[in-house]
């Protein structure tokens, strides 16, 4: 099952992964670094990405035995998006069982 993986997730997806845990709970653009960032961004450091300011439908699951994304940062995203989050369920799963399991039933 594990041969092929992080099948799907390129470097720079895998990167700003990190760089969105190391942000100390802000939703920031990818940081290109200091030169780039000021081509790209117009300032050293990336811009905050707004995400208030999602408006589209967005529908959340998330499992109570997740070790990775943590129940009080998809509150904190629940907050940030307000009312277009349409649909929200927890379910008894670990961060793995949304891209590994074989019998996804539960939901």
């Amino acid at each position: 099952m594990l041969s092929n993986f992080p099948s799907g997730a390129g470097y720079r997806t895998t990167l700003y992964y990190g760089q969105c845990v190391a942000n100390g709970g802000h939703f920031r653009r990818f940081d290109y670094g200091r030169d780039a960032n000021m081509a790209i961004y117009g300032q050293q450091d990336p811009t905050n990405f707004p995400v208030e300011d999602i408006n589209v439908p967005v529908a959340i699951f998330n499992g109570s035995l997740d070790d990775v994304v943590l129940q009080p940062d998809v509150d904190y995203l629940i907050e940030q998006l307000g009312d277009n989050v349409v649909y929200h369920k927890v379910v008894e799963a670990d961060h793995w069982t949304f891209t590994m399991a074989k019998d996804m039933s539960w939901y």
